[in-house]
């Protein structure tokens, strides 16, 4: 409950000084007494619910606090529900948007997405109205895990995607498929399917598609970024110029996250590893943060 006890306490000091929290809560809105009483009677938030009219709240123990002088914990607050207000500032990966995730094609696991979740809620608390970047959004799967945190933390994510696929997407190769082909053109094209999963998933106004060479993108790009996820072409030199173009893009304090990185070439294939993960530890200036499966989330420090 140590989460929980440090957003009680915050919400006091709210109440005593008049003040308001991020996102608008106040010491007298219905879920900051939630989580007084939450945090005063040991109640296991897992279950716990309120209901305001048509909007149900609820509190799951996966998700990461995010407020102001909270570091992320194990207790965290969700709307349930495609259009949350901005009030509460405490949530979890929410149900819906979760099986959205889990239903749309693409690769991400369900423990995986839900890391970079809370690792996106603490990259948005951490560098508070910076954008997030994902570099390689495939179908959309793991967009809607960042979408989701975007929401929360009041950002957007930038989805950057030429959206014919990488080189393991391609015919004849083991990740391919064939109902993301234009038989016009004959080649690969996930944009349409990218937008069906965005759309689906309720969030066009937190998700903007950016369709181009990552490469490409990156040398025009110029704000710094909360977080920046590469899940990009998996070859030796794409997976150099997605770290080369993207990892000076971090802010400083902001997270880097790295999808598909294998150390043991037995797992999977070496360029996320090799190409991108080593060379940000080498350098300097990032350091590790957590690892969850292939999902390697790493804060920049200088």
């Amino acid at each position: 409950m140590q989460g929980v006890d440090e957003a009680g306490r915050l919400i006091d000091r709210a109440g005593r000084r008049d003040e308001r929290l991020a996102g608008h809560l106040t010491a007298e809105d219905p879920l900051a007494v939630l989580v007084r009483r939450a945090a005063a009677e040991d109640v296991d938030l897992d279950r716990l619910e309120r209901e305001e009219g048509d909007e149900v709240v609820e509190g799951r123990l996966h998700g990461a606090i995010l407020a102001q002088g909270v570091a992320p914990a194990t207790g965290a607050l969700s709307t349930n529900g495609r259009r949350p207000t901005s009030g509460p500032t405490l949530r979890a990966v929410d149900e819906d948007w979760r099986a959205q995730a889990l239903a749309a094609k693409g690769f991400m696991p369900a423990d995986e997405g839900d890391a970079l979740h809370a690792a996106a809620l603490a990259a948005a608390a951490a560098v508070p109205g910076a954008p997030f970047v994902e570099v390689g959004s495939y179908c959309g799967r793991s967009t809607i895990w960042l979408g989701a945190a975007a929401r929360a933390a009041a950002t957007v994510v930038f989805a950057v995607d030429h959206h014919r696929g990488s080189e393991e997407n391609q015919a004849g190769w083991a990740w391919h498929d064939p109902t993301v082909v234009d038989g016009r053109v004959g080649k690969m094209d996930t944009l349409p399917t990218f937008r069906a999963t965005i759309h689906d998933a309720g969030m066009e106004d937190v998700v903007v598609a950016v369709v181009g060479q990552s490469p490409t993108v990156a040398r025009h790009w110029t704000t710094p970024a909360a977080l920046v996820f590469i899940d990009g072409g998996h070859g030796g030199e794409p997976a150099r110029a997605d770290y080369a173009g993207w990892a000076p893009h971090v802010a400083v304090g902001g997270t880097l996250a790295i999808h598909d990185v294998f150390p043991d070439p037995a797992d999977g294939g070496r360029p996320p590893y090799e190409e991108i993960f080593r060379p940000a530890l080498a350098s300097g200036r990032f350091r590790l943060t957590s690892a969850t499966g292939s999902l390697r989330i790493l804060t920049r420090v200088d």
